[in-house]
């Protein structure tokens, strides 16, 4: 299966790639997603988004345009064709 990941400001400077895409053996869950992307970073980008077992909770992910904390958080099955967005925390006031 295929999936793509796609990272916006901060993260993508952290991990030098706007889109990363990958291959996987059948479905993964959310978490096993990420880690296997965050892995091709040159940058540590999972310890930006990733706390123990859960998403920091600055951070925002979408599966699909789907807020993650809609679904089944890092337990999200992705599946072929699924696109995964990566959103840093935004300052503002």
């Amino acid at each position: 299966m295929k999936f793509k990941v796609t990272l916006f400001a901060s993260f993508r400077e952290i991990c030098g790639e706007r889109e990363l895409a990958l291959e996987a053996e059948g479905p993964l869950t959310l978490e096993e997603a990420l880690r296997e992307a965050f892995g091709r970073c040159r940058g540590d980008l999972q310890r930006e988004v990733i706390e123990g077992d859960r998403v920091k909770d600055n951070v925002v992910i979408m599966v699909n345009g789907r807020n993650i904390k809609q679904l089944d958080d890092l337990k999200t099955i992705i599946r072929d064709g699924d696109e995964i967005s990566v959103f840093p925390p935004v300052g503002g006031g």
